[in-house]
């Protein structure tokens, strides 16, 4: 086996020994880069490693500064904002689906089942829409959600709500939705005026590629297929859902915060 080289790392002070196992890590599994946070014993280290892919296919150093795609990382910032418009009698969470978003009008698949479901079983993954079933219906050229919800008459609910788990990128966009009806404001409204201000967290919220290229970063995929299903994605459906960036600094901010129960609820008006 091939010992690749670890990658370079550049850290805001001198980290455990241990860090240096990412940077092997890292190399060894073709990672080109990363950004690494972590707070250990109230003490912060900030590190990248690695190079970062620009906009025009080549690299350069990655730093804790570069903006990265969340993905699906993004339903963490959105299950938090929802929970603390619930806090504040914005939203309930449990809210009826069928009722909150008006689907009473609609020819949908297995009714009995949507008006079961909830806001709290979206955010939980416990509505009933299970992928590996049916498939992704977000990942269609036209998806369902979180405008044409017309669409959603042939998303079938594959189990009762409620009774099991599957991780459903279709409930983060409907539960976007609720919260963007409850509140009278755009999902990106809320979450900068609601959530990252007053966490002081500048992450950037994207709607597509070409967002990715303004940061001076590109996504890169290896396999054809992989590229093919990007390059199919309407971006715009996945705010709430998978559409955020920034940095690992940012993000182990907010899950800092989210352990201090008290200092959170301060600072997001909740005490």
């Amino acid at each position: 086996m091939h010992i690749r080289a670890p990658l370079k790392a550049t850290c805001s002070r001198t980290p455990p020994e241990w860090f240096s196992s990412l940077a092997t890590w890292a190399a060894q599994y073709d990672v080109g880069g990363l950004q690494v946070y972590a707070r250990i014993d109230q003490t912060s280290y900030d590190c990248s490693f690695g190079s970062a892919i620009i906009a025009d296919g080549s690299k350069e150093p990655m730093t804790t500064h570069s903006k990265l795609p969340y993905a699906s990382l993004t339903k963490v910032f959105t299950s938090t904002l929802a929970l603390k418009q619930a806090a504040l009698g914005f939203v309930h969470l449990d809210a009826n689906v069928n009722d909150t978003l008006g689907l009473d009008g609609f020819a949908l698949k297995n009714r009995h089942r949507w008006e079961r479901a909830t806001l709290a079983m979206l955010l939980r993954h416990r509505a009933g829409f299970d992928s590996r079933v049916s498939g992704d219906p977000m990942f269609w050229r036209s998806p369902p959600c979180p405008v044409g919800l017309e669409r959603l008459e042939p998303v079938p609910v594959d189990f009762e709500p409620d009774t099991g788990f599957a991780y459903s990128n279709l409930g983060y966009c409907l539960a976007t939705v609720v919260l963007e009806r409850s509140s009278g404001t755009t999902f990106s409204e809320l979450l900068q005026t609601e959530l990252l201000e007053p966490l002081d967290l500048p992450v950037v919220e994207l709607s597509g590629r070409d967002d990715l290229r303004a940061y001076g970063i590109a996504l890169h995929v290896q396999h054809r297929a992989d590229k093919e299903l990007l390059d199919s994605l309407d971006w715009r459906s996945f705010r709430g859902v998978g559409n955020l960036a920034g940095t690992a600094h940012d993000f182990g901010r907010l899950l800092e915060q989210l352990v201090d129960r008290t200092a959170l609820s301060a600072r997001l008006a909740l005490a």
